[in-house]
């Protein structure tokens, strides 16, 4: 049960106040949620059964280390267009296209029933040629995105 306490402020609105437990454990829901967990999964974990954490936590090393491979990569880049500048060589327009990488695409819903509204992102979606699926799949939605 929650230590919560509800207070009347002078506007006839309520306001709620938390402890500095309750603080701590609405930042670790934050952060496994950022992670990609979803809140029974997030449950699971905070309930001392942390077998959904390894995986979440994999996945984001995971994405971390594809950063920093394209941020090592794009140092690269530029280390060697201004070795090429002080020598006097101009970049054309196609040395300078792949300095920030390729654009991360993602998209986010809320699930409706059964899922209760839970919240399913997907990241990093690599560009798409054909969107394929039968009438009403949400093709056209996507493709509008």
């Amino acid at each position: 049960m929650s230590s919560a306490t509800w207070s009347p402020d002078p506007l006839g609105t309520e306001w709620r106040a938390y402890d500095p437990g309750e603080m701590a454990r609405s930042a670790d829901i934050a952060a496994l949620r950022t992670l990609g967990l979803s809140l029974a999964q997030v449950a699971h974990v905070l309930g001392a059964n942390p077998r959904d954490l390894e995986p979440a936590l994999a996945a984001h090393q995971e994405r971390l280390e594809e950063q920093v491979r394209q941020t090592n990569g794009a140092i690269k880049k530029i280390r060697k267009l201004r070795v090429d500048l002080a020598q006097g060589h101009v970049p054309t327009a196609g040395e300078l296209s792949g300095l920030s990488g390729s654009p991360s695409l993602s998209m986010a819903v809320n699930l409706p029933w059964p899922w209760g509204g839970e919240r399913f992102e997907l990241r990093d979606i690599q560009p798409l040629t054909f969107i394929t699926g039968p009438l009403g799949s949400g093709k056209t939605r996507l493709a509008a995105l």
